[in-house]
């Protein structure tokens, strides 16, 4: 079991191929051209909200938290939780200061909802990380 963990993620079949060639589709046109405008931001912050309970309830308060505050940009990705049937967010914040205190305070929402408010480290690695579920119908998104 250790030696599969060390292995690589085969990125070409054994013709030499890129797998994305052979299988390339609508959802990885659509995940790359995702990847393509979040990289082309300075998003800094990564946010998680659980939970949620259902896909549209921040629909509006995620437009009036771009207008109201000093945020450049958002984007969102709202994914079913397993076990249970709610929801659960990961927010990327494109925006100068601001703490997990005053988001919550902006939502209207507990501190303890939010359990994770990060500086983003790797930007290609959480725009990889939020959309993952960008196919399936769990998945509801946004970007302001």
């Amino acid at each position: 079991m250790n030696t599969l963990r060390k292995m690589k993620r085969i990125k070409y079949t054994n013709q030499g191929v890129d797998i994305n060639k052979i299988y390339f589709n609508d959802k990885y046109q659509l995940k790359n051209t995702w990847t393509s405008m979040l990289l082309d931001l300075n998003f800094t912050k990564l946010v998680t909200i659980r939970p949620v309970w259902h896909k549209y309830q921040f629909e509006e308060q995620m437009s009036n938290l771009k207008q109201q505050y000093n945020i450049n940009h958002l984007f969102y990705s709202i994914e079913s939780n397993t076990g249970d049937k709610y929801y659960h967010m990961h927010l990327m914040l494109d925006q100068e200061g601001g703490s997990k205190h005053s988001l919550a305070k902006q939502l209207n929402i507990p501190m303890n909802k939010i359990p994770y408010y990060e500086t983003i480290k790797n930007k290609l690695s959480v725009s990889r990380y939020v959309k993952k579920y960008m196919q399936n119908e769990q998945l509801h998104y946004n970007f302001y």
